[in-house]
């Protein structure tokens, strides 16, 4: 506060409410500077605030709306953030196609169905695992960042056609096996012998082929000290 840099607070909820006076930018002056009373505890405090200093609370926006104090909430300027809002132009119209192409593989076609698969329609949290709101932004936003050797590219530099090969690549990669085994009945059907063959060469069908798979080329999903991160998702409530 008083050296006039900026704070970002993540994930500390029982600070915030000592920082009312702070917020609410209630000051006492004294030789031309500002002071804060600051609570902490059962002690108070004054603080030196400079002109230049930003406080910056980062939170998920439900534990804002579940545990953020009213009154905190308040007093804070609100920016609401998701991985959508970060895109390029060029980068939205991926998304949009990315979208449409995942619906096409989860919608099965009515010509092609007999009685009972007609009474059933598949979501794409069905079809994709750990599918949600923001999966088809957040693979377009990592895929046009890998392509440019993570950075934030143009509009010019991204290539639209690419980017959108690689993003189809990854979010089959997220598939259930029973989604890929459906497809030649989606209205994918034209591209299903493709799209099978595409998701084999990469999805392991068993713990052992994984394992094998994993052990096999020590650059995989390693961190620096060379342990092996892996995040093993399943349907299964067991």
């Amino acid at each position: 506060m008083e050296s006039g840099n900026s704070v970002i607070l993540l994930d500390l909820e029982n600070l915030y409410e000592s920082l009312y006076d702070a917020l609410n930018q209630y000051y006492t002056f004294l030789n031309d500077q500002r002071y804060v009373d600051l609570g902490l505890g059962t002690q108070r405090m004054k603080c030196r605030i400079h002109e230049e200093f930003k406080l910056i609370v980062v939170a998920d926006s439900d534990t804002v709306t579940k545990r953020f104090p009213i009154p905190l909430i308040n007093r804070l300027e609100k920016h609401f953030i998701s991985i959508p809002n970060v895109l390029t132009q060029k980068g939205i119209q991926v998304s949009h196609k990315l979208t449409e192409w995942a619906l096409n593989f989860s919608s099965l076609c009515e010509d092609r169905l007999t009685v009972f698969q007609k009474m059933k329609n598949y979501t794409l949290e069905e079809c994709f695992t750990g599918f949600n709101d923001e999966t088809v932004s957040f693979i377009v936003f990592d895929v046009i960042n890998h392509m440019h050797r993570e950075r934030i590219p143009t509009e010019e530099e991204i290539d639209t056609t690419e980017a959108l090969r690689r993003s189809k690549e990854l979010l089959l990669k997220m598939a259930t096996i029973e989604a890929v085994l459906r497809v030649k009945e989606s209205r994918l059907h034209t591209e299903a012998k493709s799209i099978t063959s595409e998701y084999f060469k990469f999805n392991l069908c068993t713990l052992q082929d994984y394992l094998k798979h994993i052990f096999g080329d020590t650059s995989l999903c390693t961190n620096e000290l060379g342990v092996h991160l892996t995040l093993a998702t399943t349907h299964s409530k067991f």
